[in-house]
């Protein structure tokens, strides 16, 4: 075999791992969620390759030859996080530290540098590997050059290859022509602007029938569709500008140097310094010959014994699985490790993966009969093992205590322990503090509980109609492209409506509005959609752009990236369900959001179509009706919310003849609408200036609303500071479960610092209850349709929503029990009401 050289790119991998682990920091609060992740991919990559030679390619902040060609050039991007920002010197150190060589170049990008050394390599008679997180090196694969793209679905990374074979299987058109895709489709993520009206499937038609975009020029009478037709004569220029951007340069101002390039040592000493000093212990297992210890326990005194042998596994196995408690955890690095095991009053054992055939799924299976006994299992992140397990055929049974969740819990910056014997040793501290704290019902009552809940949502998925997915796709565009033809038309020019730059420059310096604020260093005027919104009443192509970028987020998000998220074998959705993320205790969804389907505008509601139930069954909807105002009613005591929901009144309609002091028959809808908007605000503490711009009035007078509902409720008032004047006090606030947010915000100097830890103070005792309220729910609902033998599940929980999928002959008894399991959840001074409706799709059912 030939030698191999193996290229990174360094900042896509580093913005790719920063949003996809949560946050973490090490001991001394440096951030380095960005250096693990890559870190990670790196290890796994490495030994899977095992290179000879091993670079990383970075970008230089300043301007490259593409800028020059077009000043626009990755002009709508954003800033890079400051938490990101922070690591990448801390990356470059590492990177150093592990051996590895680090190319820049002045005026030139990482991918020009990567597609240069790779050129070079395959020239010196090296197999090359390119790791990026990018599309945009598809176009050096060879058959010597291979690019693989690390992919993460539904919480599991894997690796796209491609040679230049499994480009033209895979999208049809060879490496070389994947540039003339890009010069037609555009690149909204680096601004180069393609063509408009064709998308990725056109241009890929269009590359595969002409092959390059000069000849699609060429013979542009005779491309379809005629709007594609009609743009490559329009946008000629432009087309040949986006090629030139779009090309990688391979012959960049940089050397194979490859003695520099051997020099590794990834296992070595400056190594694992710096992956000690960040607090890794996930990768302490790679350093095995400088820490005998698999994993390192630190500080914890257990003496560690690695088994490799069958004979071995199977008796401590069996001891475990005996065992009244035990701790284990399964080891990730860069990929399966092997699994660590502890007790009281034992030692600690690990079993590596690195002998023989002992892959990951041989040894969950020697694991079998402790995973499944009834000895009560301490672990980390129960939900991912039991996702783990189930792949393998196994069960994780008797779930006594995960780490990970106390942490959340109890507000705790806790890496993953290394090793069982610190996880035990965590545990024993964590469970003396959710007593100390009260927070024992909250931890085992509703977090613990809702863990089996949210890994059976997430295994079970929602289906969706793929076909009504892409007619939604195709109504959008046809949207977008007739909105842009009013843009250009009421603008008179075309331009590229993503540039900030351009739209500045069009609406502010050819058109004569009135901007908002000074020019920004880009020598532009704001146009983000706050600012746009506040500047609408000046000309109608305001409210024509803001209608474009809401169209073109439904199509890219949803119509286009639902499809992408779409298990093609199934036709379901599997969403994540993350339960340690907010500080309000709501859960989140990602992977995709499905939390965040649109439901304000008639057109974003019509996506809900395309989620289906399968065949056979309804979807049961159901959704808790304004219950942050019933916690609001409940906690502050209030006496005429409490009356008002007791007898079913419209509290918004009551609030507005407080308020406004007009008779209840008397209110008007724009007064109530606007006591609605109020009520909610006052839930989030919102200030005057805030209400005023919801409401479209003068400060002063959002200011006399404000006041009028306080003098009106002064109970509520009253709660509202008396949370506060609690929380500067103890520090924290907390729900009606006993659950924590710590406020630091308070005690800050600075005005606006602190008025933001005010407003969270309100908020949380509100918000946090109902996030508690409907994680109870889940729990309740969960259990009886099991307790009763029905096959219908529940499958999504969107805040204060959940969707069940029900059989048809089950589903009247579906409706009765999520009803009633919702609307008893929990006691309050004020009723629980739930609206549950059923249906073919979710917006019939919603």
């Amino acid at each position: 075999m030939p030698e191999t050289l193996m290229l990174l790119d360094g900042m896509s991998l580093a913005f790719r791992a920063f949003y996809a682990l949560p946050p973490l920091t090490a001991s001394d609060g440096t951030h380095v969620n960005a250096i693990l992740g890559f870190l990670n991919t790196f290890y796994k990559l490495y030994e899977e390759e095992r290179p000879s030679y091993a670079a990383v390619a970075f970008d230089l902040p300043e301007p490259t030859f593409r800028h020059k060609l077009y000043a626009e050039y990755k002009g709508t991007r954003e800033a890079m996080p400051a938490e990101l920002r922070s690591q990448i010197p801390l990356l470059k150190e590492m990177i150093a530290a592990l051996g590895v060589t680090i190319y820049e170049s002045p005026g030139f990008e990482a991918d020009d540098i990567l597609g240069t050394l790779a050129l070079k390599g395959a020239g010196a008679g090296l197999g090359v590997t390119i790791v990026t997180g990018d599309r945009d090196l598809l176009q050096t694969a060879t058959d010597k050059v291979c690019v693989k793209i690390p992919r993460t679905r539904a919480g599991k990374t894997e690796t796209e290859i491609y040679y230049a074979a499994d480009v033209v299987e895979k999208l049809g058109v060879t490496p070389l022509q994947f540039v003339d895709v890009k010069a037609l489709w555009g690149d909204t993520s680096d601004n180069i602007p393609g063509v408009p009206s064709i998308g990725e499937k056109t241009a890929l038609k269009l590359i595969k029938e002409f092959g390059s975009v000069e000849s699609c020029i060429e013979n542009a009478a005779a491309v379809t569709p005629k709007k594609a037709s009609e743009n490559l004569i329009i946008y000629k220029e432009q087309a040949l500008l986006s090629k030139t951007m779009a090309a990688i340069v391979t012959n960049a101002p940089v050397e194979l140097e490859l003695d520099k390039l051997g020099a590794l040592d990834v296992y070595g000493e400056k190594a694992f310094g710096m992956v000690k000093r960040f607090g890794f212990k996930s990768l302490f297992g790679k350093f095995k010959d400088i820490t005998p210890k698999q994993p390192s326990t630190e500080s914890f005194t257990a003496k560690t014994i690695t088994l490799t042998d069958d004979a071995a596994i199977s008796e401590i196995v069996k001891k475990f699985a005996k065992l009244p408690q035990a701790a284990y955890i399964i080891v990730r690095g860069s990929g399966f490790e092997g699994i660590s095991l502890a007790a009281p009053d034992t030692d600690e054992y690990f079993i590596q993966a690195t002998f023989g055939d002992l892959d990951e799924s041989r040894i969950l299976s020697l694991f079998k009969e402790f995973f499944e006994s009834n000895a009560k299992k301490l672990n980390w992140d129960a939900k991912s093992d039991m996702h783990i397990l189930n792949d393998n055929g196994l069960a994780l049974n008797n779930l006594d205590f995960d780490v990970m969740l106390a942490a959340y819990v109890l507000n705790k910056r806790t890496d993953k322990p290394g090793g069982a014997a610190e996880l035990l040793a965590l545990s024993q501290s964590y469970r003396a503090e959710l007593t100390d704290f009260g927070m024992e019902s909250l931890y085992y009552g509703i977090e613990l509980p809702l863990v089996h809940v949210l890994s059976d949502m997430e295994k079970a998925g929602v289906g969706v109609n793929p076909l009504e997915l892409q007619t939604y796709g195709g109504l959008l565009g046809k949207r977008i492209d007739a909105v842009t033809r009013e843009i250009y038309n009421l603008t008179g020019e075309v331009f590229n409506i993503n540039s900030t730059q351009q739209l500045s420059v069009v609406l502010f310096d050819r058109m004569g509005l009135e901007p908002e604020g000074k020019r920004m260093k880009t020598g532009a005027y704001s146009t983000a959609a706050d600012t746009l919104e506040r500047l609408s009443p000046q000309h109608p192509v305001i409210e024509q752009i803001l209608e474009y970028r809401k169209l073109a987020k439904l199509k890219s998000t949803y119509a286009d990236g639902l499809l992408l998220a779409m298990d093609k074998t199934t036709n379901r959705i599997h969403s994540t369900f993350n339960q340690n993320i907010t500080a309000t205790g709501r859960l989140s969804s990602t992977d995709p959001n499905l939390q965040n389907i649109p439901v304000r505008t008639e057109l974003g509601r019509e996506l809900r179509k395309a989620f289906v139930p399968s065949p056979g069954c309804v979807f049961v909807d159901a959704d808790y009706s304004q219950i942050e105002l019933r916690v609001l009613a409940h906690m502050s005591g209030d006496e005429t919310f409490i009356d008002a929901f007791a007898h079913d009144k419209d509290i918004h309609r009551i609030t507005a003849a407080e308020v406004f002091g007009v008779p209840l028959d008397e209110v008007n809808q724009d007064q109530r609408a606007a006591a609605k908007t109020v009520n909610f605000g006052i839930i989030y503490g919102q200030s005057a200036f805030s209400l005023a711009n919801d409401l479209g009035l003068a400060v002063k007078e959002a200011e006399s609303y404000i006041n009028g509902y306080f003098n009106r409720y002064p109970s509520i008032k009253g709660f509202m500071e008396q949370t506060v004047k609690n929380a500067k006090s103890t520090g924290y606030t907390t729900t009606i479960t006993g659950r924590r947010r710590h406020i630091p915000e308070l005690a800050s100097p600075n005005y606006n610092t602190r008025s933001f830890g005010e407003r969270a103070a309100m908020n949380m005792p509100i918000q946090g209850s109902a996030a508690d309220i409907i994680k109870m729910a889940m729990i309740r609902v969960h259990k009886r349709l099991s307790a009763e033998g029905l096959k219908s599940r529940l499958i999504l929980q969107v805040h204060d929503e959940l969707l069940v999928e029900a059989f048809e002959n089950e589903a009247e008894t579906a409706v009765k029990i999520v009803r009633e399991e919702m609307e008893q959840a929990v006691k309050l001074s004020v009723p629980l009401k739930v609206d549950v409706n059923t249906g073919k799709n979710w917006f019939e059912a919603k």
